[in-house]
């Protein structure tokens, strides 16, 4: 009655379909599910296919399921994704990278030593007005008498 690849909502659309009344152990056993799980089961049904399924009561408690209107709801026997798989495509004609290693040897000199930033010969230097306007500015306020001025 079940395909092996069908989905649980589909096995539980062929159980109920009849429109006779299905007990929750027979759904149980057929799904491979536990009985506390099978309100779960007719609740996904019922939500996701809008199916007006009746629970069969015995006093309080739930025995069976029957399916109203299983001529007006289609349940998928597979979900739309569950078959198609692309293998991911290969780039073509990637350049290979530099490693860090040639990185490194790229910047040594001939001589063997090893190039460095020289630093600016001039330095800006603030007044104290300009520094507070700056710090005024940004919102953040610069305290002590640490700073040096002209």
């Amino acid at each position: 009655m079940t395909a092996s690849n069908a989905t649980q909502s589909h096995n539980l659309f062929q159980l109920l379909k009849s429109g006779e009344t299905v007990s929750k152990d027979k759904i149980a056993s057929t799904l491979g599910i536990k009985i506390m799980s099978v309100p779960v089961y007719i609740f996904s049904l019922k939500k996701q296919f809008k199916a007006e399924i009746v629970a069969i009561r015995n006093g309080k408690k739930v025995t069976g399921y029957k399916l109203a209107n299983s001529e007006d709801i289609t349940v998928p026997q597979l979900r739309k994704n569950s078959a198609v798989f692309e293998k991911p495509k290969k780039i073509k004609n990637v350049a290979k990278s530099e490693t860090p290693a040639e990185v490194v040897k790229t910047m040594i000199n001939e001589d063997g030593s090893v190039p460095t930033l020289e630093p600016d010969a001039e330095v800006t230097k603030f007044s104290e007005k300009e520094y507070s306007d700056l710090a005024d500015s940004l919102g953040i306020g610069f305290g002590g008498s640490d700073r040096i001025f002209e």
